[in-house]
């Protein structure tokens, strides 16, 4: 029994035109009378252009095949790409809603230490290591750098405040001021990234 590949490639020679056409050149080649060695002759040439005919339509067939795996290829890769970034705006996005609440620093570090410190590392591995050059578009690459920037910062302000010999309060606020504006920046960054994609790839 055939699979959906095979009955595309003789889906052609199943069609109601073409079995017509096969039988009005039967039978015009019946009227001439001819002799066995110009049937054989006839025969030959309709089998020879049958042959061209379905190589062709094979050859075809293949190639769309090829082109449609090549794009679902692009389109999973894309959508990898986009996963990364959009994980990296919600650990961001964590980030901004802990200190919103302005917690005491014993309390932030225990958060970063338990939680966050391996999510920003994770996301920011990923995103370095995402090849910005196959995201095939300008704007996502200016975007996906921005996103960047701003957890590299985020994740820079806290290791430095934490790794201070003493913790001032003021500094504290300071530091929850810088994260919450980095945050607005990965959010716009964010915003913008899937704007873009959502215009190249429909919403995929």
């Amino acid at each position: 029994m055939l699979n959906d590949y095979g009955k595309d490639l003789f889906k052609p020679w199943r069609s109601v035109s073409n079995i017509l056409l096969v039988l009005a050149v039967l039978f015009g080649i019946a009227l001439f009378k001819l002799t066995s060695s110009e049937l054989a002759s006839w025969v030959q040439a309709i089998g020879s252009i049958a042959a061209i005919w379905g190589a062709f339509a094979i050859s075809n067939s293949q190639v769309e095949r090829q082109i449609q795996q090549a794009n679902q290829r692009a389109l999973d890769k894309s959508n990898a790409y986009f996963a990364v970034v959009k994980c990296a705006w919600d650990h961001a996005r964590t980030m901004r809603e802990l200190v919103e609440k302005q917690p005491p620093v014993g309390v932030f570090k225990e958060s970063w230490n338990l939680v966050f410190r391996d999510l920003f590392n994770s996301s920011l591995s990923s995103l370095k290591s995402l090849p910005a050059y196959e995201l095939g578009n300008y704007d996502l690459v200016i975007f996906h750098n921005g996103m960047l920037a701003a957890m590299s910062n985020m994740s820079s302000r806290v290791t430095s405040f934490l790794g201070a010999d003493a913790f001032i309060e003021q500094e504290l606020v300071l530091m929850y001021e810088d994260l919450f504006a980095q945050s607005q920046l990965a959010e716009h960054y964010w915003g913008e990234y899937e704007l873009v994609f959502n215009a190249k790839f429909g919403n995929a």
